[in-house]
């Protein structure tokens, strides 16, 4: 696992796998709830994203319960890959789920060993957890694994 300051956007087009983190929470629509951080980020560059992600969770039964991670079925021409460190969006992130994401992401790159991946540094920012309680569960990612931190994340963990 390799620590990254910065945006995670620049590297978007040259990853293998782009992870944004999320929940299982689902609007009256069938979308998945993208309304902050990486999510809201990614739902606007990709509108049909959250419906995208929504069928998917509910085609797992997985509405308002634990998935994971979610990795398009286009893969590698769809590189997104949903991220799961929480339940409910109004709630923080637990490092339970972390963990079990983190799980499924080594179980992923068991198969794609070569593969590039970049992933926000989950569950800090809007899902409440600081860098310290999340990086035991990281640190055993390969080093093919970037996850990255930006200065709005720093700022906020200085002001909690």
């Amino acid at each position: 696992m390799q620590l990254v300051n910065g945006d995670i956007w620049s590297v978007y087009e040259e990853t293998d796998l782009f992870c944004i983190t999320t929940n299982s929470t689902l609007k009256r629509t069938g979308d998945l709830v993208m309304g902050a951080g990486i999510a809201l980020q990614a739902a606007q560059r990709f509108p049909m994203l959250p419906g995208a992600l929504g069928a998917a969770i509910r085609m797992n039964g997985c509405a308002s319960r634990f998935y994971g991670l979610l990795v398009s079925p286009r893969w590698p021409t769809a590189k997104i890959a949903a991220f799961q460190t929480k339940i409910d969006w109004r709630k923080p992130s637990t490092t339970h789920f972390i963990a079990t994401s983190v799980d499924q992401l080594c179980a992923w790159l068991a198969d794609h060993p070569t593969a590039r991946v970049d992933l926000p540094f989950p569950g800090i920012g809007h899902g409440g957890l600081t860098p310290a309680q999340v990086m035991p569960i990281i640190a055993r990612l390969s080093d093919n694994v970037h996850i990255w931190t930006n200065d709005e994340q720093e700022q906020h963990h200085a002001t909690v």
